[in-house]
């Protein structure tokens, strides 16, 4: 084993939760990457523990300013590097994440309107792309009018 992997498991193995794992690596193994694998295969970003503890922070910053610790945030977000830092920012936000694909057209408007209902949402995250869409949607489902907005913060 190398003096890299020893260092990298005693530092896992004194963290207690997500972030402080995140924080850790982002402090002592800044220019490690985080890779993601489309279909396991092809990479198709990749963000440093550095960046990505930046954007989670500044997720973090923003949901706290808006007063949502301790609240339920949608996080409208296809698999990749964009959600896995809104779910740090949730994380150290102290948010609730709530995951879910974004929408497409009316196809799973009804899932999502449940699953805010259900959960308490008062906040969606979305990427850019799917603001629009999400804006659309809002206007055709009363029950969603209910949130803050959908909000990209980066």
């Amino acid at each position: 084993m190398s003096d890299a992997n020893i260092k990298g498991n005693q530092l896992t193995e004194s963290c207690t939760n997500l972030v402080e794992l995140l924080q850790n690596r982002a402090l002592h193994q800044p220019e490690q990457k985080y890779t993601f694998l489309l279909d396991g295969k092809t990479e198709t970003a990749c963000l440093t523990y550095r960046e990505l503890d930046a954007i989670a922070r500044y997720y973090a910053a923003r949901l706290q300013t808006l007063g949502l610790g301790g609240e339920r945030v949608l996080l409208l977000f296809p698999p990749g590097l964009d959600y896995l830092a809104a779910f740090f920012g949730c994380l150290y936000a102290k948010a609730i994440a709530v995951p879910l694909y974004p929408p497409k057209l009316k196809r799973n408007l009804a899932k999502i309107s449940a699953i805010a209902q259900d959960a308490g949402a008062t906040v969606a995250i979305a990427p850019a792309r799917h603001l629009e869409n999400l804006e659309q949607l809002c206007e055709q489902a009363p029950e969603l009018k209910g949130l803050h907005g959908a909000r990209r913060f980066f």
